[in-house]
């Protein structure tokens, strides 16, 4: 049987069958110029909705007034307001989006007055579909976490998850999870020991940009080269941020790629090395689950707008296994990867190279 949410009742307002609607993903360009989602000037066409007292499904176009929520998600094909991702994809929460969740929810209802959410119309049924794995990932010491740290913190987030969201599905459950958290971590023991080795050596080239291209495609073929050596190859997201980060523009908002790394420090230790890592992990896992589960649309979901600004960039609209390894064909947009003339010829050489 369908269930209908409804948004500002009455003629005026809109609902939807929450089985069926689902929001079409926004390009980089629009999540590139805004400074807050409240202020945003994008525009979201919802597809599949009711409006006013019409009984057939139609696409709508929305501005973003019905979404007042911190949070972004990052899917295939671009990015949405988390609000909108809920209603069709499984949420892939990472720490700071399981705190917003406690910080605003009790029980399913909003905790303090604020402006209506789209999130509100489902906060209390059991449609919400969240994955809240990354939250015991992550650990909570800036390091690699113990069987009792990640045990510990899966039933903190579910607890903190249950209180607020009492009807919304935890999948899969704290002792599955577990079980999945320890085989995720002990495939990505090895690479995270690939991936501390190319970021130290990374570091120090991408912590300034030269103002000549030469300058910075000489650059270039110093961290290529690098990452071969350190066998960084299947480390896609790791170099393709370093890439981003020494080419990409750096306007006053700031590099996304460089802020995912710091890599200004020059003391540039493992906790450093493990807090950019977690955060390309948590876009691997919404790539390794969107491959899994292909009929079933994933969303990661966070208050760091700058790691959906990368994401959103990479233009990534599918994942498909090839040759026993997933595919997720790239487009990266050439402002923020500086990927132009003999960067960019350098770059596809290596990454033809690197499959």
């Amino acid at each position: 049987m369908s269930q209908v949410a409804e948004f500002n009742r009455g003629p005026n307002g809109f609902g939807f069958d929450i089985e069926h609607v689902w929001a079409e993903p926004l390009p980089y360009e629009q999540i590139a110029a805004e400074s807050t989602l409240g202020s945003a000037a994008y525009e979201v066409k919802l597809h599949h909705a009711l409006v006013g007292n019409d009984p057939e499904e139609r696409t709508i176009t929305l501005s973003p007034h019905s979404t007042n929520s911190e949070l972004y998600a990052a899917v295939l094909g671009g990015w949405l307001p988390a609000s909108w991702a809920s209603f069709r994809h499984r949420l892939i929460l990472d720490r700071n989006a399981v705190s917003w969740f406690r910080e605003n929810y009790d029980d399913g209802y909003p905790r303090t007055d604020r402006l209506p959410d789209l999130f509100d119309m489902v906060a209390r049924g059991p449609f919400v579909r969240i994955n809240h794995l990354l939250y015991a990932m992550e650990g909570n010491a800036q390091s690699w976490p113990t069987p009792e740290v990640i045990a510990q913190q899966l039933t903190e987030a579910s607890s903190y998850l249950r209180k607020a969201l009492p009807n919304a599905r935890l999948e899969p459950s704290d002792d599955i999870g577990m079980q999945a958290i320890e085989g995720i971590l002990r495939e990505w023991a090895s690479a995270f020991a690939i991936e501390d080795r190319f970021l130290r050596g990374a570091a120090p080239l991408i912590r300034d940009r030269p103002g000549k291209e030469s300058a910075r495609v000489a650059k270039l073929k110093q961290l290529l080269k690098l990452a071969t050596d350190t066998g960084a190859e299947q480390a896609k997201f790791m170099v393709i941020a370093a890439v981003a980060a020494l080419l990409g523009e750096r306007p006053k908002g700031g590099n996304a790629a460089f802020r995912i790394l710091k890599p200004g420090s020059a003391s540039f230790d493992t906790a450093d090395v493990w807090n950019a890592c977690c955060d390309l992990r948590a876009l691997r896992l919404l790539v390794s689950l969107s491959n899994f589960r292909p009929k079933e649309p994933m969303a990661f979901v966070t208050r760091d707008k700058r790691l959906v600004h990368f994401w959103a960039a990479l233009g990534i609209d599918r994942v498909e296994p090839k040759g026993g390894q997933l595919f997720m064909p790239m487009n990266p947009h050439p402002g923020v990867f500086g990927l132009e003339g003999d960067a960019r010829a350098l770059w596809d050489e290596w990454n033809e190279g690197s499959h």
